[in-house]
């Protein structure tokens, strides 16, 4: 099968995203301000089994527009599209990992937290460098949402084509950062083209969405080595692959994290840290399967069959006089979706020295009615609204449909790890992966511990709630084992360090049982003179409840 690569590599400043996309609290775009936080950067490979691969990549990307650019390598010419923050917004969200602790206290049972889961013209280069043939032939070109976009090949028969890319890519415009010709010279000796982004004129930085591209390939393939010109430390890379069945890394290790390390008693919130550990432990270069089964469930379509029943009424309806009602059903329907914000922008006509979300939010202030919005074009908006916010999510949901099999993996890389492209294909043979990790808890009495018994059946006394007393690099190896993964078969032990976690956390030799517990008690003692005690304190409550009504 032919190696296909995309990057995630960005060619700007940080990873940081301040995306503009709104969300419901009692008026229009009312947070619009407000930074989402983003831990991993994310990528889906959807392998069609036809000779077609598809990537959609969540593009992060924070600093003025008009030095975004984005430049990936990518065989052949692909298909061009926009997808949406919200599809990898329900995606994370239906296979994020659980870890879910049961109690069994004979105190007051602590406040367990919920867990929580980490169209432009262009011809031909001017360059000659005294060739022949043209320096770069620019393949395509295209627009697509908030992106220009190019497709470019430079002359693999000059001496550098490489060097000449990245000239070809500055002369155009294009902000190429720290990216030079020894990062894209691999990836051009492998006969690979060019695919390069920018943000068109009238696009700012907050209407950056995902982007899908659909080409010739099989394996899934993400081109690390370019996204280190702009990386975190320890930035998380968050991969899922739809296809045949379990997709496992190929050049990277498979690996177990110790689930004595994950904080139970906190819904596993350090398990971004717990797979640092585990990728450091074994070169940096592994890669954890939180999920790997079935779509069902866990793929749905993100335009319901309610939203486009009600998308179909609201733009079959006549809105004479009634505009402002249609804008409050718009929002509230598509209030968190990309490229909303933008039709609001585009086809609300505002006032004079008004913000578009104050008059919104207030249309009397401004001396409107709340209801007619006069000068305001409802055919316009309908359709802007129906081909750059509906139109993605519905053609996303149909990309997404028809995969039997689903694969999250998730690993942290620090720029120094980045040396080899991790690459994924599917082993038929693996079994599936369940996304909930189940633990129990216990203790006899206030002053005990807690004994919390792991998946594994292994044992971590834990004397102080909340605090967890196993971190990474306390003295227990971070993974259980190391993997190496082929195309069939089971995986390859390389590290296993099961025998010393067996010794470690061995289960005491002797469990008591508990009295079932008075849900919401205090501390007490078990035996019969509890039930007494009970009896006489329900006794005095009833005698004083009966004497403050007489």
């Amino acid at each position: 099968m032919r190696s296909s690569a995309v990057a995630l590599a960005l060619v700007a400043l940080a990873f940081i995203s301040v995306p503009r996309s709104a969300h419901a609290c009692g008026g229009f775009f009312c947070n619009r301000n407000q930074p989402v936080v983003q831990n991993a950067e994310r990528i889906a490979f959807l392998v069609h089994g036809d000779g077609r691969l598809t990537t959609v990549v969540q593009i992060q990307y924070s600093g003025p527009a008009e030095a975004f650019s984005w430049i990936l390598p990518i065989p052949g010419v692909p298909e061009v599209d926009v997808s949406s923050n919200v599809v990898f917004q329900q995606l994370d969200g239906l296979t994020r990992p659980q870890f879910q602790l049961s109690v069994e206290d004979n105190c007051t049972p602590p406040p367990f937290m919920a867990s929580p889961g980490a169209t432009a013209d262009a011809g031909t280069s001017a360059l000659d460098m005294g060739t022949a043939a043209p320096a770069v032939d620019v393949l395509a070109t295209g627009s697509v949402g908030p992106f220009d976009y190019e497709v470019i090949r430079p002359n693999p028969d000059l001496p550098d084509p490489a060097t000449v890319a990245v000239r070809w890519l500055e002369d155009n415009g294009y902000d190429v950062g720290a990216i030079g010709p020894d990062r894209l010279r691999p990836y051009l000796e492998m006969d690979q083209n060019l695919i390069a982004f920018r943000l068109q004129k009238t696009a700012n930085a907050g209407d950056i969405r995902p982007v899908a591209l659909t080409y010739q390939g099989e394996r899934s393939v993400i081109p690390i080595e370019l996204t280190a010109v702009a990386t975190q430390p320890d930035m998380g890379v968050l991969v899922w692959v739809l296809g045949p069945g379990r997709a496992v890394p190929l050049n990277y290790y498979a690996l177990e994290p110790n689930l004595a390390l994950v904080n139970w008693f906190q819904g596993g919130f350090n398990w971004a840290s717990v797979v640092t550990a585990a990728a450091d432990e074994a070169g940096g270069q592994g890669f954890v399967t939180e999920m790997a089964g079935s779509t069902n469930g866990v793929v749905l379509p993100v335009l319901s069959t309610f939203a486009e029943d009600e998308w179909t009424q609201i733009r079959a309806t006549d809105w004479v006089a009634q505009e402002f009602v249609l804008l409050r059903r718009v929002n509230g329907l598509f209030q968190n979706w990309d490229g909303l914000l933008s039709a609001f922008e585009t086809h609300v006509p505002v006032p004079e020295g008004a913000t578009l979300q104050g008059f919104l939010n207030c249309p009397q202030c401004f001396g409107v009615s709340d209801v007619a919005l006069p000068g305001f074009d409802v055919t316009a908006f309908l359709a802007d609204v129906e081909q750059n916010v509906v139109g993605p999510v519905r053609r996303s949901d149909a990309l997404f449909s028809g995969f039997p099999w689903i694969t999250r993996l998730f690993t942290t890389l620090s720029a120094e790890e980045m040396t080899k492209d991790p690459a994924f294909d599917f082993n038929m043979d693996l079994a599936e992966v369940d996304r909930i990790r189940e633990a129990s808890a216990r203790r006899m009495s206030c002053d005990a511990p807690f004994e919390v018994t792991l998946p594994s059946g292994r044992v971590v006394v834990a004397p102080d709630f909340p605090q967890w007393p196993a971190q990474p690099g306390n003295g227990l190896p971070s993974n259980v084992r190391v993997l190496s993964a082929g195309l069939e078969g089971p995986a390859t032990v390389v590290e296993d360090n099961t025998a010393m976690l067996n010794e470690a956390l061995a289960p005491p030799a002797v469990t008591p049982t508990l009295d079932d517990p008075i849900p919401g008690s205090s501390c007490r003692t078990t035996g019969p003179s509890q039930s007494a005690s009970w009896l006489v304190l329900g006794l005095l409550a009833l005698f004083f409840r009966r004497r403050a009504e007489a």
